[in-house]
């Protein structure tokens, strides 16, 4: 007899079910934990042996998370289309670039990830990386199509590129100050964080950033601020280098590419003082963007 259909929400979950993924030695066979049974991936992926539906579930979910916010090929998991829809497990939990996941589900679904070495301006980065992608694209479906949509959207990915790209500077550079065991002193700015860096966190004597460098951070943090508050000071700044009345003209895809053309060089110039301390630059050939990101 075949099994009766259930609707969406005839589950019966437990109250609360926990699955914990950890990495392990290649020579340990990768095995699905709950509080109450233990069942190793290859038996399940084989149908010799079934993990509960909630771990599916769970596993499949946090899949999903990594594919939309891994940072490179070494990180993405092995996860197949057909491992949660398909009922079966193509995942290696070794493989999943993380040291810890810990996931729970129940009725009223909560994701728990505990990351630890969660590291979000390269994540914001790779977000900007496809952000400009996306640009790209616009940009040539807008020549092909004449559709004024299609401008509209390459100006919207344009924007994106310039806050994510701003929020990964940001970002990189306090996390070179802990990386560092450094406090800054108090200081106008997240770009004067960026110039301070060299003696703050390498010692005297150490050169000082390139100009170009500052030059383009001062320039990101102009159109940034511009975008974000529109506040009469930003739009002054702004204005002082893009007439008011060509702003939205500059909102390219040719400007997204320069601003990761830019910040690629900024992360190189300062990581190469600062990565022996800890925190190396990021860089955009680096980074992960998957297909239906652009």
């Amino acid at each position: 007899m075949g099994r009766p259909a259930r609707g969406p929400r005839e589950l019966d979950f437990p109250a609360r079910r926990s699955v914990t993924v950890q990495r392990l030695l290649p020579s340990k066979t990768p095995t699905w934990s709950t509080p109450s049974s233990t069942v190793p991936v290859a038996e399940a992926a084989r149908g010799q042996g079934r993990a509960p539906r909630e771990s599916k579930l769970a596993l499949g979910v946090t899949g999903r998370w990594l594919r939309s916010h891994a940072l490179g090929p070494s990180t993405r998991p092995t996860l197949g289309a057909t491992s949660v829809a398909g009922g079966r497990l193509g995942a290696d939990p070794a493989r999943l670039g993380t040291h810890f996941v810990n996931m729970t589900e129940s009725q009223n679904p909560g994701i728990h990830l505990v990351v630890d070495n969660f590291f979000p301006a390269a994540m914001l980065y790779r977000r900007a990386c496809a952000q400009r992608a996306q640009a790209i694209r616009m940009a040539h479906e807008f020549v092909e199509s004449a559709q004024h949509e299609r401008r509209r959207r390459e100006m919207d990915a344009a924007m994106s590129t310039i806050v994510l790209t701003q929020a990964a500077g940001e970002s990189w550079i306090y996390s070179a100050y802990r990386k560092a065991s450094v406090r800054p002193p108090r200081a106008k700015g997240w770009v004067q964080r960026w110039i301070d860096s060299p003696v703050l966190i390498c010692g005297d004597g150490t050169r000082a950033l390139d100009k170009s460098t500052v030059d383009s951070l001062r320039t990101l943090s102009n159109w940034r601020n511009y975008l974000v508050h529109g506040d009469d000071s930003a739009r002054r700044r702004l204005h002082a280098v893009v007439p008011a009345g060509d702003v939205a003209d500059r909102l390219t895809s040719e400007l997204a590419q320069k601003v990761i053309q830019d910040m690629d060089d900024a992360f190189t110039d300062a990581g190469s003082l600062l990565g022996v301390h800890g925190t190396a630059g990021l860089h955009s050939s680096l980074l992960w963007v998957a297909p239906d990101e652009v």
